[in-house]
């Protein structure tokens, strides 16, 4: 929910520090990322219900979020289903950009980007995390597959 809109700063040298001795594992963490996600584009792939993220062949994506989408009346069942099995799934952006309290003064209303509220009421972001294991991704996909 955005009720002001963001800014850019910089970084304080503690910050900075801390971040700087975490770079050198961030090429083997977007690897582990980029293998869960393919976990779940090939298992997921076949289920008709579910709209999987594209990454082009030019494209290197580090899946800070997975992201499907599912019909908007489908996506609460799920969530649901995946909660009574141990599965905490997340809406990142339940709030289109222009109908949020940050941009009320351009005056948008709904309607006004149909695909914005479309997936914006139909994206699901799955785990994805440093760490998930080969048994949780199973059940994540299981469930999910049912």
């Amino acid at each position: 929910y955005h009720i002001e809109k963001g800014f850019n700063s910089r970084l304080d040298e503690i910050q900075a520090a801390l971040l700087n001795v975490k770079l050198k594992y961030l090429d083997l963490w977007n690897s582990e990322r980029r293998a869960i996600a393919k976990f779940y584009s090939t298992e997921l792939k076949n289920n008709d219900r579910i709209i999987l993220p594209l990454e082009p062949e030019n494209v290197f994506h580090v899946y800070h979020q997975y992201e499907i989408r599912v019909e908007k009346e489908n996506r609460k069942y799920l969530i649901s289903k995946l909660l009574e099995n141990g599965i905490q799934t997340m809406i990142h952006y339940p709030v289109p950009p222009h109908l949020s309290d940050a941009y009320k003064e351009y005056g948008f209303s709904v309607g006004d980007f149909p695909v914005t509220e479309q997936i914006t009421n139909s994206c699901l972001s799955l785990p994805i995390y440093n760490g998930l294991t080969e048994n949780q991704l199973n059940k994540i996909v299981e469930v999910l597959n049912a």
